[in-house]
């Protein structure tokens, strides 16, 4: 094309566009002109009606008149009387006859319409008992007593007693409205009294509240257990649990005694632990800021104030690694660690969920480098990315154990020019155990102290007196998914070893509460209780579950913290003399 053609091309496409732009103004124009131009014979209903321009839209409707009653004049209201019910005139009131022009008076009959009957009220039920405010029972028996005053109007239905403050309700037996109730067997515990009763007018009346405190034992507090998420932490050979800075340990400790406080005291600060629910567990957050070796203390309090203590495991509190700068050692932050998993039922390395284990995955390096992982057994690799360093992949990691990761980590800067051309930095990570092979103490052959336990009739026994001296002694908790585990254990260890002695001990469990945990899993063990846990103040029972074995000396040989296999059950009852 040559540039003639292109001139005459671009001429037109001006002329065009300069026409488009004369027409678009014309029409905007016109437009604005048609609308609201009054006599052009277009009704615009935006900007005409009418009463503004009837020439387009026409004359407006006439309005209808409505007749508006007159207003009365305020003034005493004069009944319509019927005819017949007008005095007829007497000679004492003679009808006047009204000149011409003049006003005749007619008499005015005034009423007053008879006030309706007010309903007598009916009082809810009144209730007189024997409680008081604050109450303090050391006895198994208490007796409530007390009288039901409906209104004099009505009768009352039924009566009902509440202990914990109308959650639920029992039923009371009503003899001429008066009650007694007999609570037996009440454990230690606060328990808020109230009762109720309920009238035919459908009224409900309540007493005061009342707090009843039993208090026949004083507090006592008994196993626990450490766990990260899923992961249940095992003591190690010398009693002490693994943990590392920054990591949220879940404590929770099994009371008696109705204990209505409890916190876990550390060397760096006061942990308060909370009830579950309405059991005698308390559980917690235990997080350690500094490294070392931690002491954690139990301190409980019941309803009246006396307060009972334990020692529980020492915790070695690891350092976290630390993130630096392969050439100067300056701490990076914001560094970005990923842990991957390797999933052997896909078959793939996939991102490790630490969320269901307490931690972050990926974590981040904090203002002083620090990062850390706790990871369960399995095969793992680390990723480490940070702005303007060398990507670093470390090579697989196979652990056997629950192991820590906090190795030092040395980046390095990223080339200037040609980066593409290096590959990720290689590192080798040396992962710490938390946990050793063995969880034994070896004892000093200490002679077993003689301790009472029931079995599942609550027959009172004795553990020296009325079982074998050779036997191994466990201590569980219905309450502990990890220590319940170990039935299955236990199980197959007793049918293969038919002469074993096994003294199986729900630590402050009930009798109905341990022998539904074994029917329900369908377990031939036999099972004993200490409900109370004086016991574990006896022994210093620490962690759940507890392996006791003691040679037909009744000394003790070896005591193993933790969770067993029938493999090393078998080896250390076959260690007995």
């Amino acid at each position: 094309m040559n540039i003639k053609k292109i001139i005459n091309l671009a001429i037109f496409i001006c002329l065009v566009f300069f026409l488009a732009i004369i027409f678009k103004k014309n029409f905007y124009v016109n437009d604005a002109e048609a609308v609201g131009n009054c006599g052009n014979g277009i009704c615009t209903p935006q900007v005409e009606d009418c009463n503004s321009c009837p020439q387009d839209c026409g004359s407006c409707p006439v309005p209808t008149p409505t007749t508006v009653p007159p207003t009365a004049t305020p003034g005493p209201v004069t009944p319509t009387v019927p005819p017949d019910l007008i005095p007829e005139p007497t000679s004492s009131s003679p009808t006047a006859t009204s000149a011409p022009g003049s006003s005749t008076e007619t008499p005015t009959v005034s009423t007053t319409a008879a006030p309706s009957p007010t309903p007598t009220p009916i009082i809810p039920p009144i209730i007189i008992t024997n409680l008081k405010q604050k109450m303090i029972l050391k006895e198994k028996v208490f007796i409530i007593q007390g009288r039901v005053i409906p209104s004099e109007f009505t009768e009352i239905v039924n009566a009902e007693i509440s202990i914990d403050d109308g959650l639920n309700w029992i039923p009371l037996t009503l003899n001429n409205n008066n009650f007694i109730y007999r609570f037996s067997g009440l454990e230690d515990n606060n328990y808020l009294i109230l009762i109720r009763a309920l009238d035919k007018a459908d009224n409900y009346g309540y007493s005061e509240r009342a707090t009843l405190v039993v208090d026949n034992y004083k507090p006592m507090i008994g196993g626990s257990t450490f766990n990260l998420g899923p992961l249940f932490l095992n003591p190690n050979s010398d009693g002490r649990i693994t943990s590392i800075v920054g990591n949220k340990n879940n404590l929770v400790v099994s009371t008696q005694g109705g204990v209505t406080e409890a916190a876990a005291v550390t060397d760096e600060k006061t942990f308060s632990l909370k009830r579950i629910g309405d059991t005698n567990l308390w559980q917690g957050e235990i997080i350690f800021n500094q490294d070392g070796l931690k002491n954690i203390k139990i301190i409980v309090k019941d309803g009246i104030g006396t307060t009972a203590e334990r020692e529980l495991n020492h915790i070695i509190v690891h350092k976290s690694g630390v993130i630096i700068n392969a050439k100067n050692n300056q701490i990076i932050t914001n560094a970005r660690i990923t842990v991957f998993y390797f999933d052997g039922i896909t078959n793939e390395w996939v991102e490790w969920d630490g969320s269901s284990f307490g931690q972050k995955n990926p974590q981040y390096s904090d203002q002083s480098g620090r990062y850390s992982f706790f990871l369960p057994a399995g095969e793992y690799f680390l990723k480490i990315e940070a702005k303007n360093y060398r990507q670093v992949l470390s090579s697989k990691i196979v652990l056997n154990k629950e192991s820590i990761i906090s190795d030092r980590i040395k980046l390095e800067p990223e080339p200037v020019y040609l980066n593409f051309l290096f590959l990720p930095q290689q590192i080798t990570v040396n992962p710490q155990q938390a946990v050793n092979d063995k969880f034994l103490y070896k004892t000093p052959n200490n002679q077993l102290a003689d301790f009472k336990i029931e079995d599942l009739n609550d027959k009172d026994l004795s553990i020296n007196k009325d079982f074998p001296k050779k036997k191994i002694i466990i201590f569980i908790s219905s309450w502990s998914s990890e220590t319940v585990n170990q039935l299955s254990v236990i199980e197959k260890f007793q049918q293969e070893n038919k002469k074993a002695e096994l003294v199986l001990i729900g630590l402050q469990d009930s009798s109905s509460q341990f022998d539904s945990l074994l029917k329900r899993g369908r377990y031939d063990l036999e099972g004993y209780v200490s409900f109370y846990g004086q016991v574990a103040e006896i022994l210093n029972i620490k962690t759940l579950p507890e392996y006791y074995f003691i040679n037909s000396d009744n000394k003790i040989s070896y005591i193993y913290s933790g969770l067993i296999n029938k493999e090393t059950l078998i080896k250390l009852f076959n260690k007995l003399k």
